[in-house]
C-alpha cells in the first residue's frame, strides 16, 4: 500500500514528450494550504509504515524532514508545486523505507526509547505544522492592521 501511495502521489502520469512524471502531490499543490495539507497527510502513510515497520529513528527523522521541507516549500503557490515535481520527498521516503526493511539489522524491537523518541518526532512535525501557519496568519493580520 505503501508503494502505491508513493506511486499516486509522485509517478502517477508521464508529462508527455519527456522522461518527467508527476502525481496528485503537485497538483494538491496548486491549492494554497489545503492542498499542501492533503498531500502531506497521504505522504504520512509512508512514515506510519516506517514507524510500524519500527525502522531506526535517524530514518524516521529524516523521512519526517523530507516531508517537513516538502510541506514548508509546497506551501507557496506554484513554486511549491514546481519543487513537488522535482523533489518527489514520498518517494525519497519510500527508498529510504526499502532500504531499511532490506537491512533487517537495522529493524529492531522497539523499545521504549523509541517509541518516547518516535512520539517527540510527531510533536516536532504537529508544532512546526501549526505554528507557521498561526506565524503567518498573525503576520497579515499585522499587515492588515497596520
Amino acid at each position: 500500500m505503501t508503494r502505491a501511495f508513493s506511486y499516486v502521489l509522485d509517478d502517477l502520469v508521464q508529462v508527455p514528450g519527456t522522461q518527467v512524471r508527476i502525481g496528485v502531490d503537485p497538483l494538491l499543490s496548486l491549492i494554497p494550504w489545503a492542498g499542501t495539507a492533503v498531500g502531506a497527510a497521504f505522504g504520512g502513510v509512508v512514515l506510519i509504515d516506517a514507524i510500524r515497520l519500527r525502522a531506526p529513528v535517524p530514518v524516521v527523522a529524516r523521512m519526517v524532514g523530507n516531508s517537513v521541507v516538502d510541506w514548508l516549500l509546497g506551501m507557496v503557490p506554484f513554486v511549491g508545486a514546481l519543487f513537488d515535481v522535482t523533489f518527489r520527498a514520498n518517494k525519497k521516503n519510500l527508498r529510504l523505507l526499502n532500504r531499511t526493511i532490506e537491512n533487517r539489522e537495522l529493524v529492531k524491537k522497539a523499545s521504549l526509547r523509541y517509541w518516547i523518541a518516535v512520539g517527540g518526532l510527531i510533536l516536532l512535525v504537529m508544532a512546526v505544522m501549526i505554528a507557521i501557519p498561526v506565524a503567518i496568519l498573525l503576520g497579515l493580520d499585522a499587515l492588515v492592521r497596520g
